[in-house]
C-alpha cells in the first residue's frame, strides 16, 4: 500500500464486535512516524494502527456511541521496513481489550462493553473521527495473512499464529536478505533473490574476490541498512565463514571477532561470533613437530553494551582455514536462541530477553555507538536472513541445501 490512497475492503462487516473477537495481521510499513498508519479497522469499530503520538502499535476497541475511546497501547516502539505480528482481541465476558506483538502479550485494557459496527472491514485505512464516509490513516507498506476469528483466542493459540507453525519440523519463514559472494566484485553485494534489494557495502579492509568476501580483521567491513528483522520477533541467520587460523592464532584469550551483528535499541548487538579461549598444543602430521594452535568458540546471542554476553557456544572448538556453517535462531514466542554448527544444533536452548533492532546489519564487525569493533579475520562465502524461526536441524537441510 502506498500510503496516501490505497487500500483494501470487505462488502460488509466481518465480525459481530459486541461479541469475543481476534483479529491478526503481519505487516512490513515502509515508513513510520508522521503520520498515523491504520493496519486493520472495521468501520464504526475497532481499530488497529500505528499512532504517531505513541510511536507504536495502538489497539482501539469499538464502544458504544458516545464512548470516549480507550486506546490500547503496545510496550515497546515500532519497527519500520521490517516484518512484524500483530493481534488484537476483544474478550467479551470479561471486558477486556488485549494487544500482542509477535506473539507476545504487550497491553490491556477496560472496555466496559462494546458497540455494534455494522461496516466493513478495511485493510490499510480507517474512518476519520466523527466522519461515516471521510477515511485516514492510509498505511504505507504491506499487510499480509490476515486472520479474524469470532472469539477471543488464548495466549498460546496467537503465539502458534506468531510463530506460523507448518508441522512439527517446520515453520512459515520469510528471506528478508540473501547475499552470496560467487562472481561478486567492487564495493557492493547486491541481494538478487529476496525481493527485499538490501545491499551490503564495503568498507576498510573487505573485498569481494569473486568467491568470497575477504574480511581482513583489522578494519574490513560490510553494512546494511537496517535493521533487517524486528528484533521482538522471530528470526534465523545463516552463513557459511572460514576463519583465519593464522590471524587468531596470536589473540589474546576472550578476544571477540563478529561474524554477523544487528544493533538493538537497547545498546546490544544481535549476532554471530567467534571468541578465542585459549591455545592447544597438537602434532603436526606433516612435521611430526608439536605447534600450537588457536583454539575458540563460536558463539549466537546478544553482546551487552558493557561486553557481557547471553549467548549460546558451541560444542567444540571452532575449525580454522576450513569453511564452517552457521546458524543463529531466535524464537520470540518461547524467547530462546539456539545455534547451529552445520545441521546439527549445538548445547540446549537458551533462554534470553528480547530487544527490538534498530541499527544497521553489520558483516565482520559490531558497533559500540559510533565506532566499529570486534573485526574478524575471515572469508565469508554468503549470509542469509529470514523473518520466522526455523523449526529444526531437518528445515534447516532443506531450506539451506547444504
Amino acid at each position: 500500500m502506498d500510503g496516501s490512497s490505497g487500500f483494501a475492503t470487505t462488502s460488509g462487516p466481518v465480525v459481530d464486535t459486541r461479541e469475543s473477537y481476534t483479529v491478526s495481521a503481519w505487516v512490513r510499513p515502509d515508513t513510520l512516524g508522521g503520520n498515523d498508519r491504520a493496519v486493520l479497522a472495521q468501520d464504526g469499530g475497532f481499530g488497529l494502527s500505528y499512532e504517531t503520538a505513541q510511536g507504536t502499535w495502538t489497539l482501539r476497541p469499538a464502544l458504544p456511541v458516545g464512548t470516549d475511546h480507550r486506546t490500547v497501547v503496545a510496550e515497546q516502539p515500532a519497527t519500520p521496513k521490517v516484518w512484524t505480528h500483530l493481534t488484537a482481541v476483544y474478550d467479551a465476558p470479561a471486558d477486556e481489550a488485549r494487544l500482542y506483538v509477535n506473539g507476545r502479550l504487550q497491553a490491556t485494557g477496560p472496555t466496559t462493553g462494546t458497540g455494534a459496527a455494522d461496516g466493513p472491514l478495511q485493510f490499510g485505512r480507517a474512518l476519520s473521527d466523527g466522519s461515516p464516509t471521510e477515511y485516514t490513516d492510509y498505511f504505507d507498506g504491506s499487510i499480509d495473512e490476515v486472520a479474524v476469528w469470532q472469539r477471543a483466542l488464548t495466549d498460546t493459540e496467537i503465539a502458534g499464529e506468531a510463530r506460523m507453525t507448518l508441522d512439527g519440523a517446520r515453520t512459515a519463514v520469510e528471506l528478508v536478505a540473501d547475499w552470496s559472494a560467487e562472481g561478486a566484485t567492487g564495493a557492493t553485494l547486491t541481494d538478487t533473490s529476496s525481493g527485499y534489494d538490501a545491499r551490503l557495502t564495503l568498507s576498510g579492509g573487505a573485498t569481494l574476490d569473486g568467491e568470497t568476501l575477504v574480511l581482513d580483521g583489522v578494519d574490513g567491513t560490510a553494512t546494511a541498512d537496517g535493521p533487517l528483522v524486528d528484533g521482538t520477533g522471530s528470526f534465523t541467520v545463516n552463513t557459511e565463514v572460514t576463519l583465519e587460523g593464522a590471524a587468531v592464532s596470536t589473540w589474546d584469550v576472550g578476544r571477540v571477532g563478529q561474524v554477523v551483528s544487528q544493533r538493538a535499541a537497547d545498546g546490544s548487538t544481535w549476532g554471530l561470533w567467534y571468541e578465542a579461549t585459549g591455545m592447544e598444543t597438537v602434532l603436526d602430521p606433516d612435521t611430526f613437530e608439536e605447534k600450537l594452535i588457536p583454539v575458540g568458540l563460536w558463539r549466537f546471542g546478544r553482546m551487552n553494551a558493557d561486553g557481557t554476553y547471553v549467548a549460546v557456544a558451541s560444542e567444540e572448538a571452532a575449525r580454522t582455514d576450513e569453511p564452517v556453517r552457521l546458524t543463529g535462531v531466535y524464537d520470540a514466542q518461547e524467547g530462546t536462541i539456539e545455534l547451529y554448527i552445520g545441521e546439527v544444533r549445538n548445547g540446549a536452548a537458551l533462554s534470553v530477553a528480547n530487544a527490538p533492532g534498530r541499527g544497521d546489519f553489520t558483516v565482520g564487525a559490531a558497533r559500540d555507538g559510533d565506532t566499529l569493533v570486534h573485526h574478524l579475520p575471515a572469508r565469508i562465502a554468503d549470509i542469509r536472513v529470514w523473518a520466522g524461526a526455523m523449526a529444526s536441524s531437518q528445515q534447516l537441510s532443506e531450506v539451506i541445501g547444504d
